[in-house]
């Protein structure tokens, strides 16, 4: 790669002499020149990429010459130097199209900043922008894929390779940290500077980086798990006991269901409310039930499986949980109820059937006996009287 050549025009000797030195140290080519006029004709005759000129100097000043070195070579980047600039000069030199201002005195450090910015900025604009927000600033860096710093204020700074985001820098944060906050400010100053060597502390890419850092900022921090509201222990007391009471949509019964005027009041009766109209229309077991209430139970229970999926148990406030399934200590219980009621129902069921077969023989048992009258006596009949057989009927 050709190095770049840079055109330096001072009345100063000693300051033409010095900054030679310093600007081929740094890896340029020089060309130096006491006067504007000098200047001039260097520009017509030879191609320079940076003109590095004083502000004032005998004859024409060095604003005129960055307005003149625009019309003679348009590729050519002007850099101004002065110890007196005041706020109209600095602001002048920009419009003539000047890339950067250094005041005198300015360190090495500074002048190769400025150069390397001003030859970056050989085939592309420059100049100052408003109205932007720093992530649009960043898009569009993005998009020309530029590696550069961009200074943020006094104490902040991004640092662009190939357009993706790899350090960010505010005061003493760092990464990803330091980027919200940038990205947080609704106004600031912004300034471009040429890359520098730094480390990476953000490694993710730039369109999944940014989207994430403003959900940050708009919705705050992700917020941590919440604790498990499932109860254990002594809160179970905050549930309804009583399973027979808790009842699914899907298990709705004739009896349930004769305090609701339609289905749509049942689709859109809370679980609570369901409870209560099941307390108050399936009265609790009493202690003697009649024959035909232990029947009916019976064959309910036949019908139904041996243990039942436990329905979803309403707290206090009204909210329904997740069915806990059923321990082994509840479940006895239920089975040692049962065996008694089976017991009752078999017993009721023999004597039934003792009944109803003594039932049906009693008609006979009452009818009188006919007798059976042989052949003897129908003989003796026949002896003792006048003929009463009966006629033959052939």
């Amino acid at each position: 790669m050709t190095a770049s050549t840079i055109l330096i025009v001072d009345d100063d000797a000693r300051m033409v002499k010095a900054l030679a030195g310093e600007i081929r140290r740094m890896g340029y080519d020089v060309e130096t020149c006491e006067s504007a006029d000098a200047a001039i004709e260097q520009l017509l005759n030879s191609s320079f990429d940076l003109l590095l000129t004083d502000l004032r100097m005998a004859g024409r000043d060095g604003i005129d010459l960055i307005k003149m070195a625009g019309e003679i070579s348009p590729n050519t980047r002007s850099v101004l130097m002065s110890a007196y600039a005041t706020a109209r000069d600095y602001k002048t030199a920009i419009d003539m199209g000047a890339v950067e201002v250094l005041t005198k005195p300015f360190t090495p450090d500074d002048l190769g900043e400025a150069l390397r910015k001003a030859i970056e900025s050989s085939d592309g604009f420059q100049g100052n922008v408003h109205g932007l927000s720093l992530t649009d600033i960043l898009q569009m860096f993005h998009f020309s894929r530029r590696s550069m710093k961009l200074q943020v204020g006094a104490d902040g700074a991004i640092h662009l390779v190939s357009g993706e985001i790899h350090h960010a820098e505010r005061g003493d944060k760092q990464g990803r940290e330091a980027l919200v906050e940038l990205l947080r400010a609704r106004s600031g100053s912004v300034r471009t500077a040429p890359a520098e060597p730094c480390a990476r502390t953000l490694d993710t890419s730039f369109d999944a980086l940014l989207l994430d850092v403003m959900r940050e900022i708009d919705e705050g921090p992700a917020p941590k798990p919440a604790a498990s509201n499932v109860p254990t222990g002594g809160e179970e007391s905050a549930f309804v006991e009583d399973e027979a009471f808790a009842i699914r949509d899907d298990e709705i019964t004739p009896t349930t269901l004769s305090g609701y005027q339609s289905f749509e009041e049942i689709a859109t009766t809370p679980a609570e409310a369901k409870v209560e109209a099941a307390r108050a229309t399936s009265p609790r077991e009493p202690s003697d039930p009649p024959d035909d209430a232990i029947g009916e139970s019976t064959a309910k229970e036949a019908v139904a499986p041996e243990v039942e999926a436990p329905a979803p148990q309403v707290k206090a406030s009204g909210a329904a949980t997740q069915p806990t399934p059923p321990t082994e200590a509840a479940v006895q219980p239920a089975r040692k109820r049962r065996l008694p009621i089976l017991g009752i129902v078999t017993i009721l069921a023999f004597v039934a059937g003792i009944a109803l077969f003594a039932t049906i023989r009693e008609p006979r048992q009452a009818a009188p006996r006919q007798p059976t009258r042989t052949p003897a006596a129908l003989s003796t009949s026949t002896d003792s009287g006048p003929d009463q057989r009966a006629p033959d009927r052939r």
